[in-house]
């Protein structure tokens, strides 16, 4: 149960809630809960609306990789939820997720490649508060990828941390994406 109730919801903001919700095959109460705020409501649909699904040499796995390791990072177990569900379908095995909840060195991982190993890495200084990114790090990063690939895994980063605030904040439990939820790891 979210910290909040939802709001009256207009009619035909109902109907795109729905249809989204009938794609997803989950209630999405974020976006019912955002429509408190219409404008947070709408910048936050235009941001989910430009989310990226593969940009140039950037594939899906990496993009999954992201999202995962973002939400693992911040802990919101909705967003661990969404973003880590049919991870399996990415190939992303069990020594992975151990990297990503920091069980286990990414360096010792041999499934990850040199991209999704510097791009893990450049996620755990992007998100951790203070920002401390590693100047190596960022450096590779710009040898390994394009400056569109970059904006792109920058902006994915931003958007993952973007909602799993907006989610914690109000409070939202996960959805049910995963019949099992064993990637939240607790130290």
């Amino acid at each position: 149960m979210s910290y909040i109730k939802e709001p009256n919801i207009f009619k035909p903001l109902e109907k795109i809630i729905q249809i989204a919700e009938k794609k997803i095959g989950h209630k999405m109460l974020p976006a019912r809960l955002l429509l408190w705020t219409p404008k947070a409501f709408f910048s936050s649909m235009i941001l989910e609306g430009l989310i990226a699904h593969k940009q140039g040499r950037i594939s899906p796995r990496l993009l999954k990789l992201i999202r995962m390791q973002v939400s693992l990072l911040i802990a919101c177990p909705f967003c661990i939820d969404m973003n880590s569900s049919n991870y399996r379908e990415f190939r992303i095995t069990s020594e992975e997720i151990k990297g990503m909840q920091g069980r286990l060195a990414l360096s010792k991982i041999k499934t990850l490649n040199e991209r999704e190993r510097m791009t893990l890495y450049f996620i755990r200084g992007l998100v951790r508060t203070p920002i401390r990114q590693n100047p190596k790090v960022v450096k590779r990063m710009t040898q390994l990828f394009n400056e569109k690939e970059y904006a792109t895994i920058v902006t994915t980063i931003g958007q993952v941390a973007y909602w799993t605030r907006v989610i914690q904040g109000f409070g939202i439990p996960p959805a049910g994406f995963l019949e099992q939820c064993d990637l939240i790891y607790q130290k």
